[in-house]
């Protein structure tokens, strides 16, 4: 190889290297900043739970924290950024008469988003995080579900053709979930659940002849039934692609 071609290779080393770590050498860069927070909201349920408080930025310094599912009422606070970190601060009266409060007051950082791995950044406020849509991973890249390895697909809705078993893993030996439905106690999702799928594997395996993927998913359910392990309710679960539609 001569010179020519040594210097033509190493440009196309570092272009790939650039292309690859773009997104975190932007990241790197983020800085708390009004203009980077005012009209924003972020939530701290993100993409592994179904409820949630949602925050949001407003002008003037000033934000609001709300809780979204039923009973939920709205709190709201200033806030302010100092040396790139931001104190956020409740107001001393509030008209929502909840017994569970945020905390007075929280600092927060952007940082690397190590619970959710939906997200590349999280906001961090006292070790509780918040999740912001702009940062989400884009379809198609590779994330770890738990330390499994999963491709990010485009969320959809999916309904079910059959009772279908909600599992802890992709696997058919896997932990298999509880729900109760309308007052029915089940070990199954009946035929016509809906799902919110939002990953999959990165393969498809063969069951009963079937051959599909395995998604990791929501079940949408109202406010009265619930799946759960023991006691412990479940928010998101695996299930095999060959039976939704």
């Amino acid at each position: 190889m001569n010179k020519f071609e040594q210097k033509k290779m190493k440009n196309l080393i570092l272009n790939i290297f650039i292309i690859l770590h773009f997104p975190l050498l932007a990241q790197a860069k983020i800085q708390i900043s009004h203009k980077f927070l005012e009209k924003t909201e972020w939530s701290d349920k993100g993409k592994l739970y179904s409820y949630g408080n949602y925050l949001v930025f407003l002008k003037n310094e000033k934000f609001t924290e709300e809780f979204a599912g039923e009973g939920g009422c709205k709190f709201y606070g200033s806030y302010k950024i100092e040396n790139s970190l931001l104190k956020l601060t409740l107001e001393p009266k509030q008209s929502c008469n909840s017994t569970i409060f945020p905390e007075k007051e929280r600092i927060c950082s952007i940082q690397d988003s190590d619970k959710d791995p939906f997200y590349r950044i999280t906001l961090n406020c006292n070790e509780h995080h918040y999740y912001n849509q702009n940062f989400l991973i884009p379809p198609g890249e590779l994330i770890e579900i738990d330390g499994i390895k999963s491709v990010l697909i485009k969320e959809k809705i999916v309904i079910s053709e059959s009772n279908l078993k909600i599992r802890e893993k992709p696997d058919i030996n896997s932990k298999n979930f509880q729900c109760t439905i309308e007052g029915n106690n089940l070990n199954y999702m009946p035929k016509g659940s809906q799902f919110r799928i939002f990953a999959r594997t990165e393969e498809k395996v063969e069951i009963n002849n079937k051959i599909s993927y395995w998604y990791f998913a929501e079940p949408i359910i109202d406010w009265y039934s619930n799946c759960y392990d023991s006691d412990t309710p479940i928010n998101r679960v695996w299930i095999f692609g060959a039976y939704v539609k």
